[in-house]
């Protein structure tokens, strides 16, 4: 999660629909 980041990284992210809306899915280090 985006709590583990410690801020800079190069990151690559799908957005999926969800029923509280759009969040960020599949998120990996780029």
């Amino acid at each position: 999660n985006f709590d583990s980041l410690a801020g800079g990284e190069r990151v690559s992210f799908e957005i999926e629909p969800s029923q509280k809306g759009p969040r960020a899915n599949r998120i990996k280090l780029a």
